[in-house]
């Protein structure tokens, strides 16, 4: 038994502490339990439940390269066959490019020697050139003109270019002589004296440019410009 007060083994039908002196007569004996310790559970290993884990995502992992691998391998594949026909495909049209300019060349050369033969056939064929006004045989209702209708519609150039200089003169001053223009040469004078259609009303002087219309100012402009190219003014 056990002292409640000094915690001192005394026999179990002890009356008195041996220690102390206490009274044991009213405590009951009761027998130290002995303590038990409970086992410690050991906790398994864990190196051999992840073994199958960790070797299962390294298969997986290598796998996936070797996917990664291959696809890149086939894309590599594909690319580099289109980028050579690429390469060829340019190479042959360069190739073909001088055969094109040859052509193309001889296409332009053909096409101005036929424009050439025909400007020279129409040369060729075109009626030769008055030589006299006196003799032209240009007229209208009132009487004969180098150029019909100079005062109502736009010369062409083609009109004037068989003309010589004497008829590029007249042509141009029977514009002004429609007009009642009179003139101080006495040879254009004395002709356009001699033309039914032509009244003299206007001197030199008193004659104004602005009676002239689009047709007849524009005409005019013709026929002295090509006069100058041709040096005749």
């Amino acid at each position: 038994m056990i002292c409640p007060n000094c915690h001192k083994n005394n026999p179990d039908h002890a009356r008195y502490c041996s220690g102390c002196g206490k009274d044991l007569s009213q405590h009951t004996y009761r027998p130290q339990r002995p303590t038990q310790q409970r086992p410690t559970q050991q906790r398994p290993a864990r190196s051999q439940d992840t073994f199958p884990m960790i070797a299962m995502l390294a298969v997986l992992f290598i796998m996936s390269c070797l996917i990664a691998v291959m696809i890149f391998f086939i894309w590599y594949k594909r690319h580099d066959g289109a980028g050579k026909s690429a390469k060829t495909e340019v190479t042959t049209q360069k190739k073909e490019e001088p055969s094109t300019t040859e052509a193309t060349t001889e296409a332009t050369t053909e096409a101005t020697t036929q424009a050439t033969t025909q400007a020279t056939t129409q040369t060729t064929q075109a009626p030769p050139p008055t030589t006299s006004t006196q003799d032209q045989t240009y007229s209208d209702d009132n009487g004969y003109y180098v150029l019909p209708g100079s005062d109502s519609r736009y010369v062409a150039r083609s009109e004037i270019t068989y003309l010589s200089k004497k008829e590029l003169r007249i042509a141009r001053n029977e514009i002004y002589a429609r007009k009642g223009r009179m003139f101080e040469s006495k040879d254009l004078q004395d002709y356009f004296n001699s033309q039914p259609w032509y009244v003299p009303r206007y001197s030199a002087s008193e004659f104004r440019e602005s009676s002239l219309n689009d047709y007849e100012r524009a005409n005019v402009d013709l026929i002295s410009n090509y006069e100058y190219e041709m040096g005749y003014r």
